[in-house]
């Protein structure tokens, strides 16, 4: 089995490229057994934001409890950037609802300026299920430019309506639901 002596390997690698070429292997092998070393290896990378975005989604592809347990605990971590990426995806490994999960809001864009956040799970467009980023892009589309709509957003469980514009949002995401 591969994946342990990737983790292995991965504990003694320095060079950032490395890292992150490894922990994408990592994330492709994981296994429920593994979770205990990839949550380490990723609170040793954490400097290296590839390596330790690509460890964090091996615990999220593992979508166990003991991968969530390991998930809150990196979430609760004193390094800022690892609890930043823990807790978003905490956020995908059980999400609160079906839609898409903001990864990203773009600098100066609406979603920023209507103060939508990473981990926000946009789940309406106008009055219609979001079922991935391409249908919502397919619905932004099919609207009048500067007609306003409302999107319904999950934040931490809450639904929150949002008014928008039809135009660029302004955000990077993917597709979640809960298991």
């Amino acid at each position: 089995d591969a994946g342990p002596m990737f983790i292995e390997a991965l504990a003694k690698e320095s060079d950032p490229n490395l890292a992150a070429a490894m922990a994408g292997y990592i994330e492709r092998l994981a296994k429920p057994e593994m979770v205990a070393d990839i949550e380490e290896a990723a609170r040793l990378h954490a400097g290296k934001p590839q390596a330790m975005r690509a460890l964090v989604d091996a615990l999220v592809s593992l979508h166990s409890p003991e991968s969530g347990a390991a998930l809150r605990k990196l979430a609760g971590d004193a390094n800022p950037a690892l609890r930043a990426e823990a807790t978003l995806a905490l956020i995908e490994h059980s999400p609160p609802a079906a839609g898409v999960m903001i990864t990203t809001t773009r600098p100066k864009s609406q979603a920023e300026s209507v103060g939508l956040q990473k981990g926000d799970i946009i789940v309406s467009y106008d009055g219609k299920p979001v079922e991935s980023l391409d249908k919502l892009r397919k619905s932004v589309q099919a609207k009048a430019d500067k007609e306003l709509v409302t999107v319904m957003v999950n934040r931490g469980g809450t639904l929150v309506p949002v008014q928008i514009t039809v135009d660029w949002i302004g955000i990077d995401g993917k597709f979640v639901k809960p298991q």
